[in-house]
């Protein structure tokens, strides 16, 4: 049987697509779970595996939709906007896919809430953690600008040096 070159470089193509769909996989999907019942109708998934933003992600679970999908830079990571109302406790079943066929599968968790319990309140100011680089600001302890065994030392002129500002300069 004689093939030509060309039928040659389509059969080893193929070959290459189905050893790399079989390759990939989810390596972490953060929140790793979600409680059933939050009050806000949206969750962003952050998916990582290997060429993960190659797929198209679906999901058939009861009230949960596949709002936008968006592609990172980095093939390997793909956020997933989630609309989600009245979502009952479980698990979602989240398939990726190429075209019609499903490549992978991962069940994500939406866990059952107790009545009463803190996280029922929704998100607010105590949910906030703000960092500051007190390095930046004023100087108002002088005598903690040296430091034993740091090797860099106190210079403004530099743009990325140690500065000096501390926590009684940014009062």
């Amino acid at each position: 049987m004689k093939y030509s070159l060309k039928k040659f470089q389509n059969i080893i193509a193929l070959c290459l697509i189905a050893i790399s769909s079989f390759s990939q996989s989810i390596e972490k999907v953060e929140p790793p779970f979600w409680w059933a019942g939050m009050r806000s109708p949206t969750l962003q998934l952050m998916v990582y595996g290997e060429n993960i933003a190659s797929l198209t992600p679906k999901t058939s679970y009861r009230g949960v939709k596949i709002g936008k999908v968006h592609k990172a830079d980095n093939p390997n990571y793909l956020f997933i906007d989630l609309l989600l109302t009245a979502v009952q406790p479980g698990e979602m079943k989240l398939e990726f896919k190429t075209g019609r066929k499903t490549v992978l599968s991962y069940k994500y968790l939406f866990k059952e809430r107790l009545e009463g319990s803190a996280d029922r309140k929704g998100n607010d100011a105590s949910d906030v953690v703000y960092l500051i680089t007190p390095d930046r600001f004023a100087n108002g302890d002088s005598t903690n600008d040296t430091i034993a065994g740091l090797k860099e030392g106190l210079n403004r002129e530099l743009e990325y040096g140690r500065h000096g500002g501390d926590l009684k300069g940014i009062s």
